[in-house]
C-alpha cells in the first residue's frame, strides 16, 4: 500500500509535469485503481485513452484493458451483492415478521450497500456504461427508492441513448412506483404516472387497472 501511494504521489507529478506523457497518465489511472480511488482513476484513464487513440499509439489497447479489468472487478462485485441480498431477504420493502427475518433483513441491507459502493466504483472507471447504470439503478429499486432509480437510469439513457435494458428497467421502476403510491393512497400522482406509463404502451391492461384503482 506504501509503494502503491508513493507511485500515486510520483505518478501524478509525472501526469502534471508534462500533460503530454499519456502513458504516466495511464500508469496513474492503474496505481489508483489499486488504492480504490476509482473516479480519480477512472478520470486518468479515460484522458490518457483518449489521447493515445487520437495519436494512434497502440498503447491505447494496454489502457483500455487495464481499465476494463478495474471495472470488471467492481461491476461483477457488485452483481454478486444484488444477488446475494436477494437471496437473504427476497421482499425488501416487506416489513420482517419476527427476529429472524430481521436478521436477514439486515444482512440483505449490508449486501445492498456493499453492492451501490462496488457498482459506484465501476461507473466511475467506465462513466456511461448502460449496464452498469442498470444494475445500480436495479438496487435502488430493489431497497424501493424508486425515485433515486428513475433519476440513474435515465442518467444512463442521456449516456446511452436508446439502451434497450435500460428502457425497460426505467418503464418498470415507474409501473412500480405508480403502484407504490396508489398504496400509499397518493392517488392523484398515480393517476399522473399511469397516465404517462399508458402513452407508451396504451394497450397494457394492467395500467389501465392500476389507472381505474386510483379514479376510483
Amino acid at each position: 500500500q506504501r509503494e502503491m501511494l508513493k507511485a500515486v504521489d510520483r505518478l501524478s507529478l509525472c501526469a502534471n509535469e508534462d500533460p503530454a506523457d499519456l502513458e504516466a497518465l495511464a500508469y496513474l489511472g492503474w496505481a489508483l485503481a489499486e488504492i480504490d480511488s476509482a473516479c480519480p482513476a477512472g478520470q486518468a484513464f479515460q484522458k490518457a485513452i483518449e489521447g493515445l487513440k487520437a495519436k494512434g499509439d497502440k498503447k491505447v489497447d494496454w489502457a483500455i484493458s487495464n481499465r476494463e479489468s478495474y471495472w470488471a472487478k467492481n461491476f461483477n462485485a457488485g452483481v454478486a451483492d444484488i444477488q446475494a441480498g436477494q437471496a437473504a431477504y427476497a421482499e425488501f420493502t416487506k416489513e420482517p415478521a419476527d427476529d429472524g427475518e430481521k436478521a436477514l433483513k439486515a444482512e440483505a441491507a449490508n449486501k445492498y450497500a456493499s453492492s451501490i459502493a462496488a457498482l459506484d466504483r465501476a461507473a466511475c472507471l467506465r462513466p456511461g456504461d448502460a449496464r452498469t447504470a442498470r444494475n445500480l439503478g436495479t438496487v435502488y429499486a430493489l431497497l424501493g427508492d424508486m425515485l433515486k432509480a428513475e433519476l440513474i437510469l435515465r442518467e444512463g439513457l442521456v449516456a446511452a441513448p436508446g439502451d434497450t435494458d435500460l428502457v425497460s428497467s426505467l418503464a418498470l421502476v415507474r409501473r412500480n412506483y405508480a403502484g407504490k403510491l396508489l398504496d400509499e393512497k397518493k392517488y392523484e400522482e398515480a393517476i399522473g404516472f399511469f397516465e404517462d406509463l399508458l402513452k407508451s404502451s396504451p394497450n397494457d391492461a394492467d395500467l389501465h387497472s392500476g389507472l381505474a384503482d386510483a379514479y376510483f
